[in-house]
């Protein structure tokens, strides 16, 4: 489905954004969620799924801004385990 692979780029780029790896199975399960319900509320006002996809990614925000907010709040996790390591 086109829409799909338009939210896997979104989401994709969300996560080149996360160094901690070991949280991204979370962080695009999550934003996939987030994403199939938006678009299933905006569903029957007329849009087509293209323009029902640009539109939740636009409200979304910046896919690359997202993901430097994820990796610092990802990055924390990392940082108090290192921490406590040393």
């Amino acid at each position: 489905m086109e829409a799909e692979r338009g939210f896997e780029d979104y989401v994709q780029s969300v996560l080149s954004q996360v160094r901690f790896r070991e949280a991204h199975v979370e962080i695009r399960t999550e934003l996939l969620n987030h994403l199939d319900k938006a678009r299933e509320l905006m569903k029957g006002n007329g849009c087509s799924d293209p323009e029902i996809e640009a539109q939740v990614m636009r409200h979304m925000g910046d896919s690359q801004e997202l993901g430097q907010r994820l990796d610092g709040v990802h990055r924390g996790r990392v940082d108090r385990v290192l921490i406590a390591l040393v």
